[in-house]
């Protein structure tokens, strides 16, 4: 893919109906803590991309977090409400799982993802995008690159991009102010 004008990431982000998120990369900013004698592996998660997660919902548009096995992802999940939550490290199969499930179209999918695992399923979908601190070829595949790093609210920025561009950010920032997050 070679980068796109933002006229056309806006065009392909009106498209979208389902946002696939790779979770750690994205959510997540790699780091793992250990405890001293190891019984216990934590991973922070901002609070911003939960609440990206709720803006995709509230405009409409479906969500599907993608990750390998992850007691964490699972833990944010539950807590989120999350309805798709897919430990598949095959993401090429996961995204044909899904657009079957739902009567989705390539060019209905956007994902966020950060890494070279996630460049096949990039090159497929229809909007792209990525965290700014994301391998260099992910970040040139991407038809938009968040001015955040992974962990930081990626999630909710792309949201945003993707609300915005559906005419939907207006409706959603007030629901958000009324119920005072």
């Amino acid at each position: 893919m070679s980068p796109v004008s933002v006229e056309e990431a806006v065009e392909r982000a009106k498209k979208v109906k389902l946002v696939i998120i790779d979770v750690h990369g994205v959510m997540t900013d790699e780091t793992v803590w250990y405890s001293e004698d190891g019984s216990i592996r934590l991973r922070p998660f901002s609070h911003r991309d939960g609440l990206g997660t709720y803006m995709l919902d509230w405009g409409g548009i479906e969500t599907a977090w993608l990750t390998r096995v992850s007691k964490t992802a699972q833990l944010r999940a539950k807590e989120l409400k999350i309805k798709r939550y897919i430990e598949n490290p095959r993401k090429i199969e996961a995204l044909e799982q899904l657009e079957q499930e739902l009567g989705l179209a390539d060019e209905e999918i956007g994902y966020i993802g950060d890494d070279y695992i996630d460049l096949l399923v990039m090159r497929r979908v229809g909007f792209v995008a990525a965290p700014a601190d994301a391998v260099e070829e992910v970040k040139e595949a991407a038809h938009y690159v968040t001015a955040v790093s992974s962990g930081k609210g990626v999630v909710r920025e792309v949201a945003r991009f993707i609300l915005k561009a559906q005419g939907k950010w207006e409706a959603i920032q007030q629901r958000v102010m009324e119920m005072g997050y």
